[in-house]
Protein backbone atom coordinates (compact mmCIF):
# COMPACT_ATOMS: atom_id res chain seq x y z
CA UNK A 1 0.00 0.00 0.00
CA UNK A 2 1.67 3.84 -0.61
CA UNK A 3 -0.38 6.92 0.41
CA UNK A 4 -0.69 9.74 -2.13
CA UNK A 5 -0.08 12.73 -0.82
CA UNK A 6 -2.15 15.67 -3.41
CA UNK A 7 -1.29 18.71 -1.66
CA UNK A 8 1.83 21.05 -1.86
CA UNK A 9 2.49 22.14 1.86
CA UNK A 10 4.04 24.89 2.39
CA UNK A 11 7.77 23.61 3.18
CA UNK A 12 7.68 21.91 0.14
CA UNK A 13 6.77 24.54 -1.77
CA UNK A 14 9.64 26.52 -0.09
CA UNK A 15 12.08 24.11 -1.55
CA UNK A 16 11.16 24.09 -4.39
CA UNK A 17 11.83 27.84 -4.51
CA UNK A 18 14.73 28.07 -2.43
CA UNK A 19 18.24 28.14 -3.80
CA UNK A 20 19.74 24.16 -4.54
CA UNK A 21 22.31 23.90 -1.54
CA UNK A 22 22.55 20.68 0.71
CA UNK A 23 24.20 21.21 4.14
CA UNK A 24 25.70 18.75 6.13
CA UNK A 25 25.03 17.69 9.76
CA UNK A 26 27.79 20.83 10.40
CA UNK A 27 25.24 23.36 8.57
CA UNK A 28 28.43 23.51 5.74
CA UNK A 29 27.40 23.07 2.01
CA UNK A 30 28.09 20.17 0.18
CA UNK A 31 30.35 20.16 -3.10
CA UNK A 32 28.52 18.45 -5.32
CA UNK A 33 26.55 19.60 -8.58
CA UNK A 34 25.63 17.81 -11.15
CA UNK A 35 23.48 19.91 -13.65
CA UNK A 36 22.75 23.76 -12.61
CA UNK A 37 19.77 24.40 -10.78
CA UNK A 38 17.34 25.74 -13.59
CA UNK A 39 18.21 23.14 -15.62
CA UNK A 40 17.08 20.07 -13.32
CA UNK A 41 13.89 22.38 -12.41
CA UNK A 42 12.85 22.04 -16.05
CA UNK A 43 13.99 18.51 -16.55
CA UNK A 44 11.58 17.34 -13.83
CA UNK A 45 8.86 19.79 -14.34
CA UNK A 46 9.03 17.93 -17.84
CA UNK A 47 8.71 15.01 -16.52
CA UNK A 48 5.68 15.75 -14.04
CA UNK A 49 4.02 16.83 -16.60
CA UNK A 50 3.58 12.58 -17.93
CA UNK A 51 3.63 11.52 -14.27
CA UNK A 52 1.18 12.97 -11.19
CA UNK A 53 4.02 13.39 -8.49
CA UNK A 54 3.22 15.13 -5.16
CA UNK A 55 5.48 18.45 -4.28
CA UNK A 56 7.55 16.48 -2.01
CA UNK A 57 8.58 13.18 -5.04
CA UNK A 58 9.57 16.37 -6.61
CA UNK A 59 11.65 17.47 -4.20
CA UNK A 60 13.46 13.88 -3.68
CA UNK A 61 13.36 13.23 -7.47
CA UNK A 62 15.20 16.71 -7.83
CA UNK A 63 17.53 16.14 -5.35
CA UNK A 64 18.02 12.32 -6.91
CA UNK A 65 18.55 14.03 -10.03
CA UNK A 66 21.78 15.96 -8.61
CA UNK A 67 22.89 13.08 -7.37
CA UNK A 68 22.64 13.16 -3.70
CA UNK A 69 22.22 10.33 -1.06
CA UNK A 70 19.34 9.33 0.71
CA UNK A 71 20.79 10.64 3.82
CA UNK A 72 21.51 13.82 2.43
CA UNK A 73 18.27 14.25 0.83
CA UNK A 74 16.71 13.40 4.41
CA UNK A 75 18.88 16.06 6.28
CA UNK A 76 18.05 18.71 3.92
CA UNK A 77 14.19 18.17 3.84
CA UNK A 78 14.29 17.16 7.48
CA UNK A 79 12.62 13.33 7.08
CA UNK A 80 14.37 9.97 7.78
CA UNK A 81 16.58 9.03 5.02
CA UNK A 82 13.93 5.38 5.35
CA UNK A 83 11.37 8.24 4.53
CA UNK A 84 13.34 9.50 1.58
CA UNK A 85 13.38 5.75 0.28
CA UNK A 86 9.81 5.26 0.27
CA UNK A 87 9.53 8.44 -1.84
CA UNK A 88 12.18 6.89 -4.00
CA UNK A 89 10.02 3.86 -4.34
CA UNK A 90 6.81 5.34 -5.41
CA UNK A 91 9.28 7.43 -7.85
CA UNK A 92 10.05 4.20 -9.44
CA UNK A 93 6.92 2.82 -9.57
CA UNK A 94 5.42 6.02 -11.10
CA UNK A 95 8.21 7.07 -13.54
CA UNK A 96 9.69 3.61 -14.11
CA UNK A 97 13.06 2.22 -13.16
CA UNK A 98 14.48 -0.04 -10.95
CA UNK A 99 17.23 2.05 -8.97
CA UNK A 100 17.76 5.64 -8.31
CA UNK A 101 20.44 5.61 -11.28
CA UNK A 102 16.99 5.00 -13.20
CA UNK A 103 15.43 7.95 -11.57
CA UNK A 104 18.55 10.51 -12.43
CA UNK A 105 18.69 9.01 -16.03
CA UNK A 106 14.96 9.61 -16.30
CA UNK A 107 15.20 13.40 -15.50
CA UNK A 108 18.24 13.91 -17.48
CA UNK A 109 16.49 12.41 -20.77
CA UNK A 110 13.47 14.45 -20.02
Amino acid sequence: MTLHDDHDDARDAAALAEPFVLTTAKGEPTPRTVLSVANVDARVAVLAQDVRLSGRERVVLRYIAMGYRYREIGVSMEISPRTVKMHAFNLRKKVGGRSRWDLMRRVLDA
